[in-house]
């Protein structure tokens, strides 16, 4: 006999499903890991996606729909015994990170996901307007590491369109954190979040004006040079298309 439709039960002698003991880390940003009382849980690759869906939903999802969602190939029917298969198979420790209620599953509300603390982190930076002071207080809180694809090597749907989403929250939150630092006078640091933000997308212009203005206060004007030279290539190669002319004035504004 298979798991039952109403899993998860595992309920004590007093009637209550176990509680999770610790918080639960989750990782999902430059690889998956799941973590339980700092013990790596070995999941296997349709788990993974549960725990990583849920986390990315952030709310209650009916098992219908996380079974449609992650078995979209399949009848409904053998879609939905897979998702129970594949929960009643994980150890009872991973199972404890998701909450059962009313036949919808979430991830228990105390587990640490990276994903979501990128995610305020980027929102400081970016909502903290022309507050200099705040923006460059996020940078020490900002955690480069954060920056990393979600979930590379996946190519599920629902993984390509959160990935796309966050890596634009990540451009504008380097881009904001670049332009305090451009206006406070910090030139090294400017020009390493700008940087940062080009190695993310090498055609965005926004990132090019900071970091050619950064190099120009600086007095590296050849470095300013270089980089519109390369961004003009990148962009002629990649779109046939020319960048705006405000970069050409940018640079006859510095005399050069």
């Amino acid at each position: 006999m298979g798991p039952p439709d109403d899993w998860p039960s595992d309920a004590g002698s007093d009637g209550h499903a176990p509680q999770l003991s610790s918080v639960a880390h989750l990782h999902l940003l430059g690889h998956f890991s799941l973590l339980v009382d700092d013990s790596i849980q070995l999941l296997t690759p349709a788990a993974a996606r549960i725990v990583a869906f849920l986390a990315l939903r952030g709310r209650a999802t009916p098992r219908a729909v996380l079974a449609e969602r992650l078995w979209p190939d399949r009848p409904e029917a053998r879609a939905r015994a897979n998702l129970r298969a594949t929960i009643w198979r994980m150890p009872l420790t991973s199972r404890l990170v998701f909450c059962d209620r009313g036949g919808a599953l979430s991830l228990v509300p105390s587990t640490v996901i990276d994903v979501q603390e990128m995610t305020d982190q980027c929102w400081e930076l970016v909502r903290s307007g022309h507050d200099d002071e705040a923006r460059v207080a996020g940078l020490a809180a900002l955690d480069l590491d954060l920056l990393s694809d979600l979930l590379p090597g996946w190519n599920d749907d629902w993984v390509l369109v959160d990935r796309e989403r966050l890596r634009q929250l990540q451009l504008h939150a380097l881009e904001s954190l670049a332009n305090a630092l451009l206006r406070r006078g910090e030139m090294a640091e400017a020009i390493d979040a700008a940087s940062r933000s080009l190695s993310m997308e090498p055609l965005r212009e926004s990132a090019v004006r900071v970091l050619v203005s950064a190099h120009i206060t600086s007095g590296n004007v050849s470095e300013a040079h270089r980089v519109v030279a390369t961004y003009r290539e990148n962009m002629q190669r990649d779109l046939g298309l020319a960048p705006s002319s405000y970069l050409t004035e940018l640079l006859a504004s510095a005399g050069t």
